[in-house]
């Protein structure tokens, strides 16, 4: 009898069990989870009891392909350093994308050969960069848009010198720069101002302006000609009234010789280290010659007629 009693207290049992389990079932029908996805559901579950997505925590993770070859590698350090590693099937490194210590967020794409031929950040000053690489994995040509306006592009040499700077300055106004293979300027072409006035520099081995060409600050269009300390010491020029001129100076840049070619006169001054006209030779309209000497305060000594 006992046994009996037993055996059928166990059957109450599994069968009320069965009983629940079909109306958890129908449950779960209603509200659209299905019986398979019960396990999947209950461990979704937060003790906040929302649902949420499946997590995985981890310092390093890494990607293999079906053969078993790295194809990803996702890591973060104690430095404050994350990256992304994408490899190709071979196991070379093909793309990094990562998070310097500062902050500063990069992406590198190298070639088959493992050299690195694209870089673009983001520099701690704000400085947005991109990178051109050539077969040797040295950069050959840079791109920048700077925290003050100004946009560049450096082109470099194969030791990665600067030899070419094409800019916008912060002004908007254009500018070509040429370095010698000491990074030095040589050759400065620039449109300056609102009017966009161009003008041409060329300078010595030292960096100092040498020579330039183009609109000069009178407005005249000319070239000037300076000394190995940048003073200038030549000009020639012409005016906006279509009138030429020769100036000569001293060392110290004062003007000690002019001379002019009007419509229908012709003017050369002679002037002393102050400034001063002392001598005057020139051909009036009425084609008479006529010369001038002068003191030093500007009178008369001698003239002609």
């Amino acid at each position: 009898m006992t046994d009996r009693r037993t055996t059928r207290a166990i059957a109450d049992r599994l069968a009320r069990l069965e009983r629940a389990q079909r109306r958890v079932g129908i449950a779960l029908v209603t509200i659209g989870i299905s019986a398979p996805g019960l396990l999947a559901w209950m461990g979704q579950r937060r003790p906040d009891n929302t649902l949420a997505g499946n997590v995985i925590e981890a310092e390093r993770i890494v990607l293999r392909d079906p053969r078993g070859a790295v194809r990803a590698r996702l890591s973060a350090d104690d430095r404050g350093r994350a990256s992304l590693v994408l490899a190709d099937a071979d196991g070379r490194t093909r793309a990094v994308l990562g998070v310097a210590v500062d902050g500063s967020p990069v992406l590198v794409l190298g070639d088959a050969e493992g050299r690195t031929r694209m870089e673009l950040s983001i520099k701690p000053d704000g400085t947005a960069a991109m990178g051109l690489g050539d077969l040797n994995g040295k950069f050959r040509t840079t791109l920048e848009v700077k925290p003050d306006g100004s946009s560049h592009i450096f082109l470099l040499d194969a030791e990665g010198r600067p030899r070419a700077n094409f800019a916008a300055l912060p002004d908007g106004s254009p500018v070509l720069a040429l370095a010698d293979i000491r990074g030095q300027t040589r050759a400065r072409l620039a449109l300056a101002g609102e009017m966009g006035a161009p003008g041409l520099w060329l300078s010595g081995e030292e960096g100092r302006m040498r020579a330039g060409f183009g609109l000069l600050p009178d407005k005249a269009w000319g070239m000037v000609l300076s000394d190995g300390t940048s003073r200038p010491r030549a000009r020639l020029s012409i005016s906006g009234e279509g009138t030429p001129g020769l100036s000569l100076s001293d060392a110290s840049g004062q003007s000690r010789l002019n001379l002019s070619l009007f419509a229908e006169a012709a003017h050369l001054l002679l002037y002393d280290a102050a400034g001063r006209s002392r001598a005057q030779l020139g051909v009036w309209p009425d084609g008479n010659p006529a010369l001038g000497l002068y003191g030093a305060s500007g009178e008369t000594l001698w003239s002609s007629p």
